[in-house]
């Protein structure tokens, strides 16, 4: 248990969102950290239903999931504060989203990240 608190592990859900040649992405505006969109899965959740949750919080728009990409396991330093975790598992799909239009940028219901293409 206590390697558990020291080194937690996430599950995420991830968007790649190319419309005409362009690829959306979330910037984390205190630090330099580009990532795709979604986000955490919840207990219970299945990584799908995340996703398409994460996406309605943040762009506000249904999404449909094509494809299934794969998936990106990342380890951050240990102990460092400026990450929220150690240690993460990114399950990350293809994704349509009608209504979204490359090179209009959405704006991001959370003020720490803003989405570019």
């Amino acid at each position: 248990m206590e390697k558990e608190k020291e080194f937690p592990i996430h599950v995420l859900a991830r968007a790649a969102i190319v419309v005409n040649g362009q690829l959306l992405v979330n910037k984390n505006s205190k630090h330099s950290f580009v990532f795709l969109p979604g986000g955490h899965v919840e207990q219970g959740e299945s990584v799908a239903d995340a996703l398409l949750r994460e996406l309605q919080e943040e762009l506000g728009l249904v999404a449909n999931i094509d494809t299934y990409l794969g998936c990106f396991e990342y380890s951050f330093v240990a102990h460092d504060k400026s990450k929220c975790h150690c240690h993460e598992y990114n399950f990350i799909y293809k994704v349509t989203v009608p209504g979204l239009q490359a090179g209009v940028v959405p704006q991001s219901p959370e003020d720490h990240t803003v989405f570019a293409w």
